[in-house]
């Protein structure tokens, strides 16, 4: 059976190399992916980045949830991967909100196997620049996701030092989560009961010990575990 990789280089998909392995970028995948006649590697596919994202978030996530891998693969807007020889080590998935100028992560995972570090924040900023969006945004239980988009953008909401989210942001609360479980406080961007569980065995701390704390206050967590999630948006700066 072909691999991922040769499948890929089978399509008219734009490539790059990096760090000795390949990104390559699938625009509106749900045609390519979710072609019968592809069902063979998109089966093993989703196998591979459910392995994957059990050990990037450390539960497996139910493919029948929205926050399942297939949903996040096959229904995205566009998806990049990061994989050599066959083996995917990581995949990011985004959709655009083109009125709110929004580029939306929809998914990010690595493999604990990748030597390349790094390997999801160049995904997202990879996606993020071609999409050539204003503001980038996602949901996550995460202090360490959160400092990733403080290092993409000149500005994050919200934050540590301004909890409560301005005016002209809170207009896009709703319309980024809309159809998702959950409800938002507008003020603060936390959704209560976003998740159907707890995305981690135990929320994960970032190198900063601030904002890891406020993550603790704001989402309730207890015993390491939480069903809240944050909403950010970022801008500028990528």
């Amino acid at each position: 059976m072909k691999t991922f990789s040769d499948f890929l280089s089978e399509q008219d998909v734009w490539s790059v190399g990096w760090c000795g392995a390949t990104i390559s970028v699938l625009d509106n995948p749900a045609g390519l992916l979710g072609d019968p006649a592809h069902t063979e590697i998109v089966d093993h596919l989703i196998a591979d980045l459910q392995k994957i994202t059990a050990e990037s978030f450390g539960v497996e996530l139910d493919t029948k949830t929205d926050d399942g891998v297939k949903n996040h693969v096959v229904n995205a807007g566009s998806i990049a991967f990061l994989h050599d020889r066959g083996q995917v080590l990581g995949f990011a998935s985004s959709k655009l909100f083109l009125k709110e100028e929004v580029f939306y992560l929809h998914g990010v995972a690595t493999a604990q196997s990748s030597k390349c570090r790094g390997v999801g924040k160049k995904l997202i900023h990879t996606l993020a620049d071609m999409a050539g969006l204003r503001r980038i945004a996602f949901t996550t239980q995460n202090p360490i996701m959160y400092c990733l988009l403080r290092g993409l953008c000149t500005k994050v909401f919200p934050q540590p030092e301004n909890k409560e989210v301005p005016l002209y942001i809170r207009k896009f609360g709703n319309i980024l989560i809309a159809g998702r479980p959950g409800s938002i406080d507008p003020k603060t961007f936390v959704v209560k009961e976003l998740y159907g569980r707890c995305l981690y065995d135990e929320i994960p701390d970032s190198r900063d010990g601030s904002v890891n704390q406020w993550f603790k206050t704001a989402l309730n967590v207890e015993n390491g575990s939480t069903r809240n999630g944050f909403l950010f948006i970022g801008e500028n700066g990528w």
